[in-house]
């Protein structure tokens, strides 16, 4: 089986490796596809919409959670 990816418009060269990686550079909810095709050729199709958040401000990060009541 062979995968490829499409992150921002453009797919990736076919691969069999089923996990690819990319960054963001701005916040949105980008929609990314993967297609997987199998030794005869047939083609699976499926999509996931991401959630991109800014990244944290610099400063001091927490250090102990508690229960609220």
């Amino acid at each position: 089986v062979e995968y490829r990816f499409n992150f921002a418009g453009a797919w990736s060269a076919w691969s069999a490796t089923a996990s690819a990686s990319h960054t963001y550079a701005t916040p949105g909810r980008p929609r990314v596809l993967v297609q997987a095709r199998d030794t005869s050729g047939q083609i699976a199709n499926a999509s996931v919409l991401l959630l991109v958040l800014e990244p944290l401000p610099p400063g001091p990060r927490p250090t102990h959670s508690t229960t609220l009541a």
